[in-house]
């Protein structure tokens, strides 16, 4: 027998579509005016069959319905809409309407779109108006009043219809009450006071529209991103829809075209411009091998392309997806605002309603208390205390992304303005992460003993390494590989390689050729005693760690057979981005996995205390240190029920890291920042802060709009709680008309979109900032650190990074690559106990 309990969840589940796969769809919502129509989009669609999920983005207009496509077709949603005057349509990819839906565009020019000039019910409405004011001149001109009615006729009539599709879905909205109010002060043959209100209501709504249009108008700068077009290799003269576009699939880029696509460049050279993408204002080069992204333009030359990702997964299309769920996303203080906002209005009209009957009800006359009331129903739609929060919410959001940072919600947002801690990885955030394998040294032969040692060939020792790095993530893989040759990573794939393993905090492990091999750093040497068992090698490594430099271990059958040096180079802005969020008040402490001379080298360019390095730091570790940091900020705001922790909030902890290694970091900080994403599809799901470029000062922009936002979204609060309370009492003490009510409610609305909207000016860069950070790449020169250069390619194969080999053993020439890592001649003297030396010629023009 079926129970009560699997009926309701297989109603329930035949209700919202059964296993029919997901659709999301975008709708433009004119008749979005106000937070007050939230309750009625929602009411009209989370009862309809087939829909899962609905998002309402108020600032932008903007309804994300995640539907079963056969159960809830987009069409009837856009109908069901429209049913209650709400001008949907289906938005396009730019983020404009599209043809289907609508609405009426007749409806007092509200929600419309906003023109330069207001639309003809408005202008008529307030004509009206003006000449009904005529007959206070009195005489002749006394009977004017009655035009007065002309602006309520053409006014009210919109305004009524979506009253009425509000309450026929039972939510009672600003339309609602603004023609009651219109309706009673026609009942009290209050004319002029009726026409007011229906002018000044269109006309503070068609100013609100201006306001928000922009705000509009730049999320559809990020939605037009969206490249909606591609030329196949195949027939280069016929353009097709990107979706159409299959994975593996070759597109032709001409020059001034967008790449449709996310793809691998398979012929032609040229400079792209990634700035729409990721803020970066300098094209950057592209050849045969190099990585593109959709949504970039091509600038230069030709590109044959070949597709790696679908449409629907490229990195543009998970940038508007992500920004769009951000947008949609509440913040603490939002819902404590919209919860303060529910409870308001209901006392309000119920307050306007005893005030409209106890008085007559005493035995009062006169029609004073009735117009009382009917100011207070003007005053009862908490519409600029519930947009105080969102519209600076989606206007920083929006300026973040421009800008090519990811933030997922209002919430970060927020804790981003209160940032006190910051802790930084070393590899790939404060360095470039693109190691270069500068040397090689073979553990010292053993003939004697329990378990003898036999020499060993730098070309061996090598293969070995490749054939685990082939395997791995991390950045100092890809320089064993470059560092090796051709020849070797050959040799290295063609090695059966069993029961790989990630060693955490320490490297990997895989069985090769059916022996155990080991890499990793100095938590795997001093693990296995290898540095006990070579004095030489353990002194060599010290060395090199004590220089900056990162030692590399291997073992074979848990003997060391060698180490590796392997350097990385400093970021360029490294050092003015760390004095940037210095000044901005945020502690910075570094954590990383590598050695310790190696980080206080990086801490002592980037001025960072010695105090606030932290080196060795397994994941794990990692994870435990941010935890304990992010528990005395707590501890230092009284706890979590204080009054202060409630009512301020306390000051937040942020893990800036690659998204990948540092996952746990990340995920224990209040806000984790992964930087240099825009290729890397889990990244930018799962941080917090997503940073689509590899430039540390971006942190520092994201937390200097954080907390421009934080100051608006407090200012617009307290602006829209002082103006309702002083409105409230004045209409309660009789001093307040209609017409003042509707100026002073919607023009309080005014005032919060037109501050929060500063933000998407931004924040600039002062001379002496600029000057600051000029100063510390100074020092970071001074300290000796090699900074990332671009240089133009020389000699070399592509992708060996100019090392060519003849094979183990044997001598090859280099040269500078095009990432800007510059090479020099490689030599592998191929003898047990000798060196491989690698010269670079870091910094200087090949």
């Amino acid at each position: 027998m079926t129970s009560p309990e699997a009926i309701v969840l297989a109603v329930d589940s035949e209700h919202l579509g059964g296993a029919e796969p997901s659709t999301h769809t975008r709708l433009k919502v004119q008749g979005i005016c106000c937070p007050s129509e939230v309750p009625l989009i929602h009411s009209i669609l989370d009862k309809r069959p087939g829909i899962r999920a609905v998002k309402v983005i108020v600032p932008t207009k903007t309804v994300l319905v995640e539907h079963a496509a056969k159960a809830a077709p987009a069409d009837s949603i856009v109908d069901a809409l429209n049913a209650a005057r709400l001008q949907a349509s289906l938005a396009s990819a730019g983020g404009e309407s599209s043809s289907h839906g609508g609405g009426d565009a007749s409806d007092l020019g509200r929600c419309c779109g906003a023109g330069s000039t207001p639309p003809v019910p408005i202008l008529l409405a307030c004509a009206f108006l003006a000449v009904s004011l005529l007959h206070y001149v009195g005489g002749d001109f006394e009977h004017l009043r009655w035009v007065a009615l002309g602006a309520v006729v053409v006014g009210i009539p919109p305004i009524a219809r979506k009253a009425a599709g509000s309450l026929r879905n039972g939510v009672v909205d600003i339309n609602t009450l603004m023609t009651v109010a219109v309706a009673g002060a026609c009942a009290l043959q209050d004319f002029g006071e009726a026409a007011a209100v229906v002018a000044l209501f269109g006309v503070s709504e068609w100013l609100e529209d201006r306001a928000m249009g922009r705000a509009s108008s730049a999320m559809g700068a990020v939605l037009a991103l969206r490249p909606e077009k591609a030329r196949r290799l195949a027939s280069p003269e016929k353009e097709v829809p990107v979706e159409d576009i299959k994975v593996g699939e070759v597109v032709l880029v001409k020059p001034g075209d967008k790449v449709p696509l996310d793809g691998v460049v398979v012929e032609g050279s040229s400079a792209v411009d990634e700035a729409a993408l990721t803020g970066e204002s300098v094209p950057v080069p592209k050849s045969t091998g190099n990585e593109v992204y959709g949504g970039t333009v091509n600038q230069g030359g030709t590109l044959e392309v070949r597709v790696t990702a679908p449409a629907a997964d490229s990195a543009v299309a998970r940038l508007v997806r992500l920004v769009e769920e951000a947008q949609a996303a509440r913040s603490g203080v939002e819902r404590a605002v919209e919860t303060f906002a529910r409870h308001y209005t209901p006392v309000v009209v119920l307050a306007a309603l005893l005030l409209a009957t106890v008085p007559y009800a005493a035995g009062h006359t006169g029609p004073k208390y009735a117009y009382m009331a009917c100011v207070l129903l003007v005053v009862a739609c908490p519409c600029a205390l519930v947009l105080s929060t969102p519209v600076v919410a989606v206007c920083g959001l929006t300026r973040a992304a421009r800008r090519g940072m990811l933030v997922k919600g209002s919430a970060h947002l927020e804790r981003l303005g209160r940032l006190k801690e910051i802790c930084v990885d070393k590899t790939g955030t404060l360095t470039e992460g693109r190691f270069t394998m500068t040397q090689v040294k073979l553990a010292t032969p053993r003939t004697e003993g329990e378990k003898p040692r036999p020499a060993l060939g730098a070309g061996a020792l090598l293969r070995w390494a490749c054939a685990l790095e082939l395997r791995a993530s991390h950045p100092v893989a890809a320089a064993v590989l470059a560092g090796s040759g051709a020849a070797v990573r050959i040799a290295a794939k063609q090695c059966k390689v069993t029961e790989f393993e990630t060693l955490p905090g320490e490297g990997a492990s895989a069985r090769v050729d059916g022996k155990l091999v080991e890499i990793g750093g100095p938590a795997l040497a001093r693990r296995r005693g290898w540095g006990r068992d070579d004095p030489a090698l353990a002194a060599a490594a010290a060395e090199w760690e004590r220089a900056g430099a990162t030692a590399l271990w291997v073992g074979v059958e848990g003997d060391c057979a060698g180490a590796l040096r392997c350097e990385d180079a400093l970021r360029a802005t490294a050092p003015g981005a760390v004095a940037s969020l210095r000044k901005r008040g945020a502690e910075v402490v570094m954590l990383t996995g590598d050695n310790q001379g190696s980080a206080l080298r990086v801490a002592r360019a980037c001025d960072i205390p010695n105090g606030n390095v932290l080196a060795g730091m397994t994941p794990a570790r990692k994870m435990e240190e941010v935890v304990g940091r992010v528990a005395k900020l707590e501890a230092a705001a009284g706890g979590p029920k204080s009054l202060r922790r409630r009512f301020i909030g306390r000051g937040t902890l942020a893990m800036v890291g690659d998204g990948i290694n540092d996952a746990p970091a990340l995920g224990a900080a209040d806000v984790g920042i992964a930087m240099g994403v825009a290729g890397s599809a889990a990244a930018m799901e799962t941080a917090d802060v997503a940073l689509l470029t590899n430039d540390l000062s971006r942190v520092a922009e994201a937390i200097a709009i954080g907390h421009m936002c934080l100051v608006k979204i407090r200012q617009n609060i307290a602006f829209s709680i002082v103006a309702k309370g002083i409105v409230l009492v004045l209409s309660l003490m009789g001093y307040t008309g209609l017409w003042e009510a509707v100026v002073a409610d919607v023009g309080t609305a005014l005032v919060v979109i037109l501050n929060g909207m500063t933000v998407l000016s931004g924040v600039k860069e002062s001379k002496e900032q600029g000057n600051e950070v000029e100063g510390c790449v100074s020092k970071a020169a001074e300290n000796e650190l090699p900074a990332h250069t671009h240089a133009h390619s020389h000699g070399g194969a592509a992708g060996n990074h100019g090392y060519s080999h003849a094979g183990a053993g044997g001598a090859g020439t280099g040269g500078c690559d095009s990432s800007g890592q510059t090479d020099g001649p490689f030599r592998l003297k191929g003898t047990a106990g000798s060196e491989a030396e690698v010269s670079s010629c870091a910094n200087k023009k090949c």
